[in-house]
């Protein structure tokens, strides 16, 4: 490439940071402006570097905005006011700053809560709901009975004094016997939050639920993707979750843990975009 070559605008990042709530929460985007916008906010596990693979594949069509949340990345938690509600507030923030109306949002896991309470907040201002391996809030006794069940095995295991570079509790058990190095980048993309609130947000998700009858209205269409492998929430359970929403389509992506985004882009960038394309040729 030469020093000279200049590149279209769909391929410039931009970022910045957001003072809201008393923090400053930091931001990017990258892509073609004339196209449909969309905003993907990341996992427990992740930040906005975690989404590099989707930058790369919709960025040459659509205006793509990754975030952090509270105390993740370079996301700012000195009020220690980190929790779903604070994270949708956040993100309609962002999105008024940014002058976004009419926006695909995309949750994975944890980013599922602030994408939903968003959406039930401000539906006027969503396109379409893309929940990623996540209830995402979602209450029904069964999916409750079941979220606790793992919470409480989680509270029992012992964490370990040192992580394999090629495991990660978010990643299907045998990725790192397929992809290493994919694997050790994840790790390193996680490590890089310094400071995020893990224990206050696993305290917080078991008892943090959108109000039944507001999930049960909503009037955007919504796609909910998991991985056949998925050990947090398993495929049944996003149905269960997915049943509670109207008219939203499940589609499982076979062999792929808890973040198949992550392990296997390809396939889950194709049923996004797919959906995506739908609705924006109606």
């Amino acid at each position: 490439m030469g020093p000279n070559m200049t590149h279209p605008e769909s391929m410039l990042l931009h970022k910045g940071f957001l003072e809201h709530g008393g923090e400053k929460i930091y931001f990017e985007t990258a892509g073609n402006r004339s196209g449909p916008t969309m905003v993907f906010t990341h996992g427990m596990g992740g930040n906005h570097m975690i989404w590099y693979q989707q930058v790369a594949c919709f960025a040459p069509f659509c205006r793509v905005i990754t975030w952090d949340q509270r105390g993740f990345g370079r996301s700012t938690n000195v009020t220690g006011q980190s929790s779903p509600q604070t994270s949708a507030s956040d993100l309609a923030a962002l999105l008024s700053h940014l002058e976004e109306t009419d926006v695909h949002v995309v949750g994975q896991s944890l980013g599922g809560w602030a994408s939903m309470g968003f959406t039930l907040q401000h539906p006027n201002r969503v396109r379409s709901l893309i929940m990623a391996d996540t209830i995402g809030g979602i209450h029904t006794p069964r999916i409750e009975r079941d979220y606790r069940a793992y919470t409480e095995r989680l509270e029992k295991m012992p964490m370990p004094a040192t992580r394999a570079l090629d495991s990660h509790p978010a990643l299907e058990k045998t990725f790192g016997l397929r992809d290493r190095a994919q694997a050790f980048l994840y790790n390193q993309i996680s490590a890089t939050s310094l400071a995020p609130p893990v224990e206050q947000l696993r305290r917080q998700l078991p008892a943090s639920f959108w109000p039944v009858e507001q999930v049960n209205s909503i009037g955007v269409p919504s796609l909910f993707i998991v991985g056949s492998n998925d050990d947090i929430f398993s495929p049944e359970i996003i149905r269960e979750a997915a049943s509670q929403v109207p008219g939203s389509i499940v589609i499982e992506i076979p062999g792929a843990g808890h973040s198949p985004y992550f392990e296997m882009p390809d396939e889950w960038n194709k049923v996004v975009h797919d959906f995506i394309g739908r609705l924006e040729a109606a």
